[in-house]
């Protein structure tokens, strides 16, 4: 088990509309276990990192959300990688 029980949510919500177009909103967020300073045996899951997406496609390009979430994901895993160096 890792130290501050972290992991990596995506969160996709789709909407279709008419003329075969889809609204989406998309959020990428990593989730640990964080304690008070003020009382330290107090800890809650929160989000340290997030970043949102929102927008709409035609539904033959609906493939392409596939590039959005590695946009998404590319500088969290920059991130992630420079603040936990092995």
């Amino acid at each position: 088990e890792s130290s501050g029980k972290p992991f990596l949510l995506l969160v996709i919500n789709t909407l279709k509309g008419t003329l075969n177009t889809y609204t989406y909103s998309m959020e990428l967020r990593f989730h640990q276990h964080a304690s008070l300073t003020r009382n330290p045996d107090i800890t809650l899951s929160v989000s340290t990192w997030n970043r949102s997406v929102i927008g709409s496609e035609r539904g033959n390009r609906l493939p392409l959300l596939r590039d959005k979430i590695n946009e998404m994901l590319m500088p969290f895993i920059n991130e992630y990688l420079a603040a936990n160096p092995r």
